[in-house]
């Protein structure tokens, strides 16, 4: 996020909009989030109506269940990234019409009364989605671990800001509550080098990963194999070996006069 001189992630002065019409994940650097785009929740809405309006006689009560929990997911999922960046917002319920501006253009709905309504959809999710259905696709782990992420953010936006404490609580417990359903599976674990994490192929068999982006040069998937994930490019602003050398070692010493097994040992010299 910071960099010598002039800092382009942080903004000096209020920007005249920060909306978006794409439907593309428009993202706003400086603010680890999305803009003022609505696409996704409306996307949500449409497959929430057309659940229950048009398929729900055709389906058996799992499958609807878990599909409504899919779009519940992603409803809540872009609401919580969307107050992340913007406070409050305006939460839509359902589809809104075309020609209705009233309902498009009303003001925004408090922050914790939509946060409320991103805790009912994920409590939903982690009691109905299924927990697999086909390799890398979402599932009940792959929404578990995200919801833990996101209801750790905003409990503790709601406790280190002094807001609601009885919010703040309900989200952490429903962090950890999600963060259980990963860590019990058995299904996942650390232990992969980086390399072997961030420059494979294929991670299918890798328990570390929950989700990946598989490449495939055969449909034009690509990846810069020579990132700064591979660790082999070189960035511009980032520590050095000659830094590294400054440090003492644990005996208080240089490393060219320390006692410390291996202290003169520095591998990714060249």
């Amino acid at each position: 996020m910071t960099f010598s001189g002039q800092q382009t992630s942080f903004e000096n002065s209020i920007p005249d909009s920060r909306y978006s019409v794409a439907e593309a994940g428009d993202w706003l650097s400086g603010y680890a989030g999305p803009t003022w785009n609505f696409s996704w929740v409306r996307k949500s809405n449409i497959f929430l109506d057309r659940l229950e309006n048009m398929a729900k006689p055709n389906l058996t009560p799992e499958q609807y269940n878990h599909w409504t929990a899919v779009a519940r997911f992603f409803k809540g999922f872009e609401y919580a990234r969307l107050v992340s960046v913007f406070g409050d917002v305006p939460y839509f319920e359902k589809e809104i019409p075309a020609a209705d501006f009233d309902t498009q253009y009303k003001d925004r709905t408090n922050r914790g009364e939509v946060m409320d309504h991103v805790y009912d959809d994920f409590v939903f999710v982690l009691q109905n989605m299924r927990n697999d259905d086909g390799v890398n696709v979402l599932n009940k782990y792959v929404a578990a671990s995200f919801i833990s992420r996101l209801m750790l953010f905003e409990g503790s936006w709601q406790k280190y800001h002094g807001l609601d404490q009885a919010k703040a609580k309900k989200y952490l417990e429903l962090a950890q509550s999600a963060a259980e359903i990963v860590m019990n599976s058995g299904k996942f674990s650390f232990g992969s080098d980086f390399k072997s994490l961030f420059s494979s192929q294929d991670l299918n068999s890798n328990k570390e990963v929950i989700l990946y982006r598989k490449y495939d040069a055969s449909v034009n998937v690509f990846h810069a194999i020579g990132s700064y994930q591979n660790g082999i490019e070189a960035q511009a602003a980032a520590p050095n070996l000659k830094l590294i050398k400054e440090f003492i070692c644990v005996d208080g010493k240089p490393f060219a006069s320390s006692t410390v097994e291996n202290a003169s040992d520095f591998p990714w010299q060249i």
